[in-house]
């Protein structure tokens, strides 16, 4: 089966043939591949585990990744930068401890002194709490106590990101014992939701730049690859990256679905590091499936008459471009009222295409006329 890139991606030349091993999937030397096996499925990549993993969608869990899932593309983890990582792990140590893990959020256990300082010494480290009892304590046990170890090559990268028909699936962190994480391509948005931290851009942050999931917060408590200085009055304003790693291509990705949990953690996450697949590329071949998906949604037909009142939904520019039904406060039930649900797309109005700008400039349009609209929407989920 062929796997199209994106039109502004190039598809990279292998020198080696495309093989499959159980340990590595599609192995480091096709982690770059435009070719992947037809007859390729989820179970023949990753080992599921004896509990369900559901892919998470607009509106929660919405179906299991099964074993026979096809597969439509694999990117595998660059043994190079896998090293350059550890690396700068080793470098930032001192601060983070966690030996043999690069995840940037971790769930092991800590002594809880010591955890709380692990935790906070990269948010304020100036010279006084630099040597005050609490974070010296955790210095110390990282260095001389919790010492670094390198974080093992995991059996399962070469099939770090698999992208299926219904979705992408991952490691919620990225450490050899985590667990899968599944997000349905309805569940998150390429361009919002894929968040990208590079190692060569400036060193300095500051509170006032624009700040996002997609964008580099000010606080890098997930990343532990990089270790800054913080400055302000009371809280921080400003940081300056004192050490990162030095390897061009590394970069950090994360994909975290729309939906959340408690209001603002995503039920979803994929954790990935050290990428033998550039960023532009990432975003491309998500792109791709992510529009070969919305192609493939059941579509219905919505009709409305604004001489009866208006057409109660809040919606988007997603990443294809076109209006996407979002729920925010109670327009949830507001929208599946008008026979809508989240995560649908708008296709067509009275029979025209339309992306985002259109599908506005259209209801406004027949709004002051008073007159009933129909819209094509694709289902999502």
């Amino acid at each position: 089966m062929r796997v199209e890139p994106a039109g502004e991606a190039q598809p990279q030349t292998i020198s080696e043939p495309t093989r499959w091993s159980p340990e590595l999937g599609l192995g480091t030397a096709a982690s770059n591949a435009t070719y992947v096996v037809g007859a390729l499925t989820v179970g023949g990549l990753l080992d599921l585990g004896p509990t369900s993993t559901y892919y998470v969608g607009p509106i929660g869990f919405v179906t299991p990744v099964c074993a026979d899932d096809p597969v439509v593309d694999v990117v595998g983890v660059d043994r190079k930068l896998f090293d350059a990582a550890n690396a700068a792990k080793a470098r930032t140590h001192f601060c983070w401890g966690r030996p043999g893990s690069l995840a940037g959020v971790s769930n092991e256990p800590q002594v809880p002194c010591l955890g709380l300082a692990e935790g906070l010494c990269c948010v304020f480290p100036s010279p006084v709490l630099g040597f005050s009892p609490c974070f010296l304590g955790a210095f110390l046990y990282n260095t001389l106590r919790s010492k670094h170890k390198n974080m093992e090559f995991p059996p399962w990268a070469g099939a770090a990101l698999v992208m299926t028909d219904k979705g992408v699936i991952g490691r919620r962190y990225f450490r050899p014992d985590s667990g899968i994480s599944a997000i349905s391509w309805g569940g998150f948005d390429v361009d919002r939701n894929v968040r990208i931290r590079s190692y060569d851009t400036c060193r300095c942050t500051s509170e006032g730049e624009p700040k996002s999931m997609t964008s580099d917060p000010i606080f890098n408590d997930w990343d532990p690859l990089v270790c800054g200085l913080y400055f302000g009055l009371l809280v921080p304003c400003c940081r300056y990256t004192c050490i990162q790693p030095n390897e061009p291509d590394l970069y950090r990705a994360t994909i975290f679905s729309k939906h959340t949990t408690k209001g603002f953690i995503p039920t979803g996450s994929i954790d990935l590091l050290a990428l033998a697949r550039s960023p532009v590329d990432l975003r491309s071949s998500l792109r791709v499936f992510k529009e070969k998906y919305l192609d493939s949604l059941p579509t219905t037909t919505v009709a409305h008459d604004f001489g009866a009142g208006r057409l109660g939904i809040s919606t988007f520019r997603s990443d294809t471009g076109r209006a996407e039904v979002v729920a925010e406060h109670n327009l949830h039930a507001v929208a599946e009222s008008y026979g809508m649900q989240v995560g649908d797309t708008i296709l067509e109005l009275d029979g025209q295409s339309v992306d985002y700008d259109a599908f506005h400039a259209g209801m406004n349009a027949a709004r002051r006329q008073k007159r009933t609209v129909r819209l094509l929407i694709a289902r999502g989920g």
